[in-house]
């Protein structure tokens, strides 16, 4: 403002000096003037204008800045509620991953144990079959005595009964002694049990256990030969050990 009022004086300094009017001057001057607050005006208004531009593009670029913000911040929530389902999908996964292997294992411990348990029923069952094949019951044995005699010389026809009951603890046997007519009852009795008994410890002094084996004399009953001759008492005289039970 100061270089313009000094070039106004300038200018009004020459014009006086060129001949000119104080009035013709003071026209000049204020046409000057006139010229350079127009100029101001106009200084002013582009100022102005050039102003409001700016604060509109202000406030663009804060709005702008603002959307961004609002748009950030609910990009990072639903990022975080994106977040939180998966990691809750997850867990559901793993726990449900976790049911069914627990499940697969209880019913592959369940096959084994039934597997296992089948498996040992049949080495059982085997064994009993292999164990009967093995030492299969043996037949009826019948041993024959001499005459008014409870003792024998040949036992060979007990050791596979003696042998067989140690092997089964669980079986019986019975040894029913038997007499010839000859003599009286009371007598064949006595001496068809005294027959018996002997059997009886025989198979015991074997290693057979006492209790699976029972001795009773029957006298001269349930005959298997006439005893008109020595040959059929010989063969009445006799004890018979048979297998009853398991």
């Amino acid at each position: 403002m100061k270089s313009r009022l000094s070039f106004l004086s300038t200018i009004f300094a020459i014009l006086l000096m060129s001949g000119c009017t104080t009035e013709e001057v003071k026209n000049s001057v204020n046409e000057d003037v006139a010229k350079i607050k127009e100029a101001t005006e106009n200084t002013e208004e582009s100022i102005a204008e050039t102003t409001d531009k700016v604060e509109s593009e202000i406030n663009n670029a804060e709005d702008e800045v603002n959307e961004l913000k609002t748009d950030s911040e609910e990009t990072l929530e639903n990022t975080e509620d994106t977040l939180v389902e998966s990691a809750e999908s997850l867990d559901e996964a793993i726990t449900e991953s976790a049911e069914s292997t627990e499940d697969a294992v209880n019913e592959a411990e369940e096959s084994f144990n039934t597997t296992d348990e089948a498996t040992i029923s049949q080495e059982v069952v085997t064994e009993e079959v292999e164990t009967h094949t093995e030492n299969p019951v043996p037949e009826k044995e019948t041993v024959h005595f001499g005459f008014r005699s409870y003792t024998l010389d040949n036992t060979a026809g007990l050791d596979s009964i003696a042998h067989y009951l140690k092997n089964n603890e669980m079986s019986k046997a019975t040894v029913s002694g038997y007499s010839d007519i000859t003599g009286e009852p009371e007598f064949n009795i006595f001496l068809s049990q005294k027959r018996a008994d002997f059997v009886k410890d025989y198979l015991v002094s074997l290693g057979v256990n006492e209790s699976q084996v029972e001795s009773k004399g029957f006298g001269a009953t349930n005959f298997i030969a006439d005893n008109d001759s020595a040959e059929g008492r010989e063969q009445n005289r006799r004890v018979e050990v048979e297998i009853v039970s398991e």
